[in-house]
């Protein structure tokens, strides 16, 4: 997916709380998974020099704070289900500097 299509999905699921289903192709062995995600922003690496931009949310498969690179995103879909972002950013150690806007 490009890059201007996955910030868009992702911002929209943002400013909507909605959870999104997210098709990623796994480094590891190139087989596509699904995982369903609480999005939090597309953003760089913390201390990565390179890398590009990633999609970071909490991963409700998982359980734990998931990141993307866009490369390997083969699809995303909003789901009907929502999210409350408040349940996460309280488990963060520092305030979070989102580049994706929230307008709530």
């Amino acid at each position: 997916m490009l890059l201007s299509q996955v910030e868009g999905i992702i911002s929209s699921a943002i400013q909507q709380k909605r959870i999104v289903e997210v098709r990623y192709k796994k480094e590891e062995d190139g087989a596509v998974a699904t995982f369903e995600l609480e999005p939090f922003d597309v953003s760089p690496m913390k201390y990565a020099k390179t890398g590009g931009l990633r999609v970071w949310g909490w991963c409700l498969d998982t359980k734990r704070v998931e990141q993307y690179a866009i490369d390997k995103i083969v699809g995303i879909i909003t789901t009907r289900d929502t999210f409350d972002p408040k349940v996460r950013e309280q488990t963060f150690m520092t305030p979070p500097k989102y580049r994706i806007p929230r307008d709530w």
